[in-house]
């Protein structure tokens, strides 16, 4: 059936990616690699990224394979893929191997983009709005992937809504006019 495409796509897809399940369950993990990196040519799905760094990292394959695999050509920009993959595995919650990349990033690109919106991000999860708005605005010329536009303004929008900590102790302490113009 598959063969004469007899089959739907959405159900050649579930078994295509069924099968891939079934050889890494028989740790024949070269075979189901080989099948994973065919189904990323197809789709390029957070869920396909996601289970494709999963297999990878359960055969125990080299970070560069890793980054090749996902990223193919575009894995030459360690920096990028870093912060790719560190997005990509917070949105899975999986903070362990995010803390590995993120600390990869801070470690190996300390001016960078990437490293940026870390910080931003990371202040603006304290409360410390100031402080991630002047890392935006210091970046903010710097941005030329789409994705570092859509993050720039995804954090940017998260601190105008967030009180910032400061401003609020000022307020806290009874000094109005000082909250507000911090």
């Amino acid at each position: 059936y598959l063969a004469n495409n007899k089959v739907p796509d959405d159900i050649k897809t579930y078994v295509e990616k069924t099968r891939v399940t079934f050889l890494a369950n028989l740790n024949r993990y070269d075979d189901a690699i080989a099948e994973q990196t065919e189904i990323l040519k197809k789709d390029r799905s957070e869920e396909t990224l996601y289970y494709s760094y999963k297999l990878l990292k359960s055969a125990n394959q080299s970070e560069d394979k890793i980054l090749k695999t996902l990223f193919g050509d575009n894995a030459k920009n360690k920096e990028q893929c870093y912060y790719d993959i560190y997005n990509l595995l917070i949105k899975n919650n999986n903070y362990t191997d995010a803390q590995d990349f993120a600390s990869r990033i801070e470690k190996n690109y300390p001016n960078s983009v990437a490293c940026a919106f870390l910080n931003a991000e990371r202040y603006a999860n304290e409360g410390m709005v100031n402080q991630a708005a002047e890392i935006l605005n210091s970046i903010s010329d710097k941005l030329t992937r789409n994705e570092d536009i859509a993050t720039y303004n995804r954090l940017l929008a998260a601190i105008s809504a967030a009180p910032d900590k400061e401003a609020m102790s000022l307020f806290a302490q009874g000094y109005p006019d000082k909250a507000l113009e911090l």
